[in-house]
Protein backbone atom coordinates (compact mmCIF):
# COMPACT_ATOMS: atom_id res chain seq x y z
CA UNK A 1 0.00 0.00 0.00
CA UNK A 2 1.07 3.54 -0.61
CA UNK A 3 1.58 5.85 2.00
CA UNK A 4 -1.32 7.79 1.16
CA UNK A 5 -4.06 7.88 -2.19
CA UNK A 6 -5.29 10.70 -4.14
CA UNK A 7 -5.14 14.21 -2.75
CA UNK A 8 -5.94 15.66 0.38
CA UNK A 9 -9.45 16.21 0.25
CA UNK A 10 -12.84 16.12 2.38
CA UNK A 11 -14.61 13.01 2.49
CA UNK A 12 -11.79 10.78 1.03
CA UNK A 13 -11.82 7.18 0.81
CA UNK A 14 -7.80 6.79 1.14
CA UNK A 15 -7.61 4.73 4.75
CA UNK A 16 -10.30 2.16 2.99
CA UNK A 17 -9.02 2.36 -0.61
CA UNK A 18 -7.39 -1.06 -0.04
CA UNK A 19 -10.16 -2.54 1.01
CA UNK A 20 -12.59 -1.40 -1.98
CA UNK A 21 -10.02 -2.42 -3.89
CA UNK A 22 -9.76 -6.16 -3.26
CA UNK A 23 -13.55 -6.60 -3.64
CA UNK A 24 -13.69 -5.02 -7.29
CA UNK A 25 -13.27 -7.45 -10.37
CA UNK A 26 -10.61 -6.71 -12.97
CA UNK A 27 -10.88 -5.03 -16.23
CA UNK A 28 -10.01 -3.03 -18.99
CA UNK A 29 -11.34 -0.24 -17.90
CA UNK A 30 -11.81 1.07 -14.19
CA UNK A 31 -14.37 4.62 -14.63
CA UNK A 32 -14.93 5.95 -10.86
CA UNK A 33 -17.83 8.01 -11.12
CA UNK A 34 -17.44 10.70 -8.20
CA UNK A 35 -13.92 10.51 -8.18
CA UNK A 36 -13.37 13.68 -5.02
CA UNK A 37 -9.78 13.72 -4.08
CA UNK A 38 -8.90 10.80 -6.78
CA UNK A 39 -8.31 7.99 -3.77
CA UNK A 40 -9.97 5.55 -5.14
CA UNK A 41 -8.56 6.31 -9.07
CA UNK A 42 -4.99 6.29 -7.38
CA UNK A 43 -5.23 2.76 -5.87
CA UNK A 44 -6.68 1.37 -8.77
CA UNK A 45 -3.94 2.87 -10.94
CA UNK A 46 -1.81 1.23 -8.55
CA UNK A 47 -3.09 -2.08 -7.93
CA UNK A 48 -2.31 -3.64 -11.58
CA UNK A 49 -6.21 -4.69 -12.30
CA UNK A 50 -7.08 -2.25 -15.09
CA UNK A 51 -5.13 -1.05 -18.15
CA UNK A 52 -7.07 2.46 -18.22
CA UNK A 53 -8.82 4.48 -15.25
CA UNK A 54 -11.11 7.22 -15.57
CA UNK A 55 -11.23 9.68 -12.95
CA UNK A 56 -15.18 11.69 -13.06
CA UNK A 57 -16.11 14.53 -10.80
CA UNK A 58 -18.36 17.57 -10.97
CA UNK A 59 -15.27 20.15 -9.71
CA UNK A 60 -13.11 18.95 -13.08
CA UNK A 61 -10.27 21.01 -11.24
CA UNK A 62 -9.56 17.83 -8.59
CA UNK A 63 -9.06 15.11 -11.10
CA UNK A 64 -6.95 17.97 -12.75
CA UNK A 65 -4.62 18.05 -9.78
CA UNK A 66 -4.41 15.05 -8.59
CA UNK A 67 -2.91 14.21 -12.61
CA UNK A 68 -0.46 16.86 -11.96
CA UNK A 69 0.39 15.63 -8.58
CA UNK A 70 1.28 12.66 -10.09
CA UNK A 71 3.35 13.47 -12.76
CA UNK A 72 5.01 15.38 -10.15
CA UNK A 73 4.08 18.64 -10.39
CA UNK A 74 3.86 19.34 -6.76
CA UNK A 75 6.75 17.94 -5.42
CA UNK A 76 8.87 21.02 -4.96
CA UNK A 77 6.01 22.99 -3.38
CA UNK A 78 6.86 24.96 0.10
CA UNK A 79 4.86 27.92 -0.25
CA UNK A 80 2.62 29.21 2.61
CA UNK A 81 -0.21 30.99 1.20
CA UNK A 82 -1.45 33.23 3.22
CA UNK A 83 -4.96 34.34 4.50
CA UNK A 84 -4.39 37.55 2.35
CA UNK A 85 -2.76 35.19 -0.94
CA UNK A 86 -5.52 32.93 -0.01
CA UNK A 87 -8.45 35.27 -0.88
CA UNK A 88 -6.09 37.49 -3.63
CA UNK A 89 -5.90 34.55 -5.89
CA UNK A 90 -7.93 31.61 -5.06
CA UNK A 91 -10.31 32.64 -8.08
CA UNK A 92 -7.53 32.15 -10.65
CA UNK A 93 -5.52 29.47 -9.22
CA UNK A 94 -6.66 25.67 -8.40
CA UNK A 95 -4.22 24.68 -5.99
CA UNK A 96 -4.66 27.63 -3.65
CA UNK A 97 -8.83 27.25 -4.04
CA UNK A 98 -8.74 23.65 -3.17
CA UNK A 99 -5.60 22.84 -0.84
CA UNK A 100 -5.87 25.84 0.98
CA UNK A 101 -9.80 26.59 1.75
CA UNK A 102 -11.48 25.03 4.51
CA UNK A 103 -12.89 21.39 4.06
CA UNK A 104 -11.65 22.07 0.59
CA UNK A 105 -14.78 24.51 0.08
CA UNK A 106 -12.80 26.90 -2.26
CA UNK A 107 -14.74 29.87 -0.38
CA UNK A 108 -12.82 30.01 3.22
CA UNK A 109 -9.53 29.66 4.32
CA UNK A 110 -8.22 26.77 5.86
CA UNK A 111 -7.21 28.47 9.19
CA UNK A 112 -8.67 30.51 11.94
CA UNK A 113 -6.73 33.95 12.44
CA UNK A 114 -5.01 32.64 16.00
CA UNK A 115 -4.08 28.75 14.66
CA UNK A 116 -2.59 30.74 11.16
CA UNK A 117 0.27 31.53 13.19
CA UNK A 118 1.17 28.85 14.78
CA UNK A 119 0.58 26.79 11.37
CA UNK A 120 3.24 29.16 9.32
CA UNK A 121 5.91 28.79 12.59
CA UNK A 122 5.59 25.29 11.85
CA UNK A 123 5.41 25.37 7.65
CA UNK A 124 8.28 27.21 7.36
CA UNK A 125 10.60 25.48 10.11
CA UNK A 126 10.17 22.72 8.27
CA UNK A 127 9.31 23.06 4.42
CA UNK A 128 11.86 26.08 4.62
CA UNK A 129 14.02 25.39 7.18
CA UNK A 130 13.20 28.75 8.98
CA UNK A 131 12.81 28.44 12.55
CA UNK A 132 12.66 32.31 12.60
CA UNK A 133 9.18 32.84 13.39
CA UNK A 134 9.19 30.42 16.44
CA UNK A 135 12.00 31.97 17.85
CA UNK A 136 9.77 35.38 17.81
CA UNK A 137 7.63 33.15 19.84
CA UNK A 138 10.41 32.39 22.39
CA UNK A 139 10.21 28.86 21.05
CA UNK A 140 13.80 26.99 20.85
CA UNK A 141 13.03 24.70 18.77
CA UNK A 142 13.29 23.02 15.09
CA UNK A 143 9.41 22.54 14.61
CA UNK A 144 10.07 18.45 14.48
CA UNK A 145 6.67 16.66 15.72
CA UNK A 146 8.60 15.12 18.15
CA UNK A 147 9.95 18.39 19.91
CA UNK A 148 6.48 19.84 19.77
CA UNK A 149 4.84 16.56 21.47
CA UNK A 150 7.68 16.51 24.45
CA UNK A 151 7.09 20.30 24.97
CA UNK A 152 3.71 21.10 24.33
CA UNK A 153 2.57 22.75 27.53
CA UNK A 154 5.60 25.08 27.68
CA UNK A 155 5.35 26.18 23.91
CA UNK A 156 1.55 26.25 24.09
CA UNK A 157 1.93 28.98 27.13
CA UNK A 158 4.48 30.94 25.41
CA UNK A 159 2.48 30.67 21.64
CA UNK A 160 -0.91 32.09 23.57
CA UNK A 161 1.58 35.30 25.26
CA UNK A 162 2.16 35.63 22.04
CA UNK A 163 -0.91 35.93 20.75
CA UNK A 164 -1.94 38.38 23.62
CA UNK A 165 0.56 40.23 22.77
CA UNK A 166 -0.32 40.20 18.81
CA UNK A 167 -4.11 40.87 19.66
CA UNK A 168 -5.15 37.64 18.56
CA UNK A 169 -7.58 35.91 21.00
CA UNK A 170 -6.38 32.64 22.31
CA UNK A 171 -5.23 29.40 20.80
CA UNK A 172 -6.22 25.75 20.93
CA UNK A 173 -3.84 23.17 22.41
CA UNK A 174 -1.19 23.20 19.76
CA UNK A 175 -0.75 20.59 17.44
CA UNK A 176 2.32 19.09 16.48
CA UNK A 177 0.58 19.28 12.84
CA UNK A 178 1.50 21.92 10.41
CA UNK A 179 -0.96 20.83 7.63
CA UNK A 180 -4.33 21.83 7.81
CA UNK A 181 -7.38 19.93 8.93
CA UNK A 182 -7.00 16.30 8.16
CA UNK A 183 -5.03 15.57 5.52
CA UNK A 184 -1.51 16.19 3.91
CA UNK A 185 -0.65 19.57 2.74
CA UNK A 186 0.90 19.60 -0.46
CA UNK A 187 4.86 19.75 0.07
CA UNK A 188 7.30 17.86 1.88
CA UNK A 189 5.36 17.47 5.20
CA UNK A 190 3.46 14.69 5.81
CA UNK A 191 1.10 15.01 8.60
CA UNK A 192 -1.67 16.86 9.56
CA UNK A 193 -5.22 17.55 11.57
CA UNK A 194 -6.53 21.15 12.63
CA UNK A 195 -10.25 20.87 12.60
CA UNK A 196 -11.41 17.25 12.51
CA UNK A 197 -12.39 16.89 8.78
CA UNK A 198 -10.87 19.18 7.14
CA UNK A 199 -8.91 18.78 4.70
CA UNK A 200 -4.97 18.23 5.10
CA UNK A 201 -4.87 20.80 2.00
CA UNK A 202 -1.02 21.68 1.36
CA UNK A 203 1.90 19.84 1.14
CA UNK A 204 0.51 17.36 -1.49
CA UNK A 205 4.01 15.53 -1.97
CA UNK A 206 1.71 12.05 -2.27
CA UNK A 207 4.51 9.87 -3.50
CA UNK A 208 3.03 10.46 -6.86
CA UNK A 209 6.30 11.41 -8.41
CA UNK A 210 7.30 8.26 -9.61
CA UNK A 211 4.44 6.89 -11.35
CA UNK A 212 3.00 8.08 -14.27
CA UNK A 213 -0.13 8.87 -15.29
CA UNK A 214 -2.22 5.84 -17.28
Amino acid sequence: MTESYGLPYMGSKQKIADEIMAVLPPSNTFVDLFAGGCAISHCAMLSGKYRRVVANDIYADVPKMFQTAYNGGYKDETRWISREEFFARKDSDAYIRLMWSFSNNMRSYVYSRSEMLWREALHRARLQDDCSLLRAMGIESNGTKEDIQQHAEEYMAKYNAYCKAKGVDGFVPLTADCSPTGYKPMSGCNASTAFAGAAEANYLCLALVTIRWI
